[in-house]
């Protein structure tokens, strides 16, 4: 499963949604119950980078005190039950856009899918609005289904599927300044560019993968047709280029796709396990694991049977490194 972002841009045009009681402004005394609500949100998920508690109050801290622009207190909600935080949405205001950024959402575990999200985010677009701001955007990764489910539904609409970050781009520069004149690959819609952050979406063993990629032993990756058919993703071609990050979105390697195959889960071979290049490199091995990956997002991929959907591997050679 790869893991890249959704660019999502919203218009705000009559939104009229009233606080409820237990929603007020976020302020500064909030920095440590937000941080540790962020991080009780994100364990466990396919946003969990494996970093402790304090990291996460820092990134709280560092939004309210202005650090990733001006916070924007009137449009950022939290609610409260029993004097603790269970969710939250902060926005700050992204120069570069001219517009507001939506920061954060948070939703304690306890509290999901009850939809206090939803309803943060629609005071927040009413107080935007009155503010006089036309629309607003965020970035999210795109592995993230139930956070695309509920933006798209509150109304944002994907507008870029790919973010190259900047040393992302100067890797993919020194790789094309190999190439004489006239002899670069080329990046179309028929042969896109990703940036992956991580494999399966899971930071505590990306780098673990990333190098089992350089070292030769990983030639190949799996991911569910339906994972790319649910978040509007073109499916994996032969001469896809992509960039793999480390943990730290760090670039290592770029890929190119050579071969593509379609399985269903029961019927995934031998040679996939093996050019997978993980653990004991069995079949057995690699379901369970691919099991364990899939598992949590199959409702949202409305997968009943995980044996019988389509996985699609790509298998792909080092070009650079």
């Amino acid at each position: 499963m790869k893991n890249h972002r959704f660019i999502m841009e919203k218009i705000l045009f009559k939104n009229n949604f009233l606080p409820k009681s237990h929603f007020r402004t976020i302020n500064q005394n909030d920095i440590v119950a937000l941080g540790e609500l962020l991080y009780e949100a994100d364990l466990g998920t396919v946003d969990d980078e494996g970093f402790p508690v304090e990291d996460s109050i820092e990134e709280i801290k560092n939004t309210l005190t202005g650090k990733y622009g001006e916070f924007l207190e009137s449009a950022s909600f939290i609610a409260i039950e029993n004097s603790k935080p269970i969710a939250a949405v902060l926005f700050t205001f992204y120069e570069k856009e001219a517009m507001p950024l939506l920061a954060f959402t948070m939703t304690h575990p306890n509290y999901k899918n009850k939809g206090l999200c939803k309803d943060l985010l629609q005071v927040a677009f009413a107080q935007l609005e009155k503010d006089n701001y036309l629309k607003c955007f965020l970035a999210v990764n795109a592995a993230n289904l139930p956070a695309v489910a509920v933006y798209k539904r509150v109304g944002f609409e994907i507008r870029e599927s790919t973010n190259l970050n900047s040393k992302a781009k100067d890797f993919w520069n020194a790789y094309l300044s190999q190439f004489p004149k006239g002899q670069l690959p080329t990046i179309s819609v028929n042969n896109p560019l990703f940036v992956e952050s991580s494999f399966a979406g899971n930071p505590a063993i990306t780098d673990d993968l990333v190098q089992l990629v350089i070292k030769g032993k990983k030639i190949a990756g799996s991911s569910l047709v339906r994972d790319f058919q649910t978040v509007g993703d073109p499916l994996p071609k032969v001469g896809n280029f992509w960039i793999a990050l480390d943990k730290n979105e760090e670039p290592k390697c770029i890929l190119k796709t050579v071969r593509i195959e379609i399985n269903k889960f029961k019927n995934i071979t031998d040679e996939i396990a093996k050019a997978e290049g993980e653990g004991d490199c069995t079949v057995k091995y690699w379901k369970q694991v691919h099991q364990d990956i899939y598992t949590p997002f199959l409702e949202h991929w409305g997968i009943e049977d995980l044996n019988e959907a389509e996985v699609i591997t790509e298998f792909y050679e080092v070009v650079y490194k």
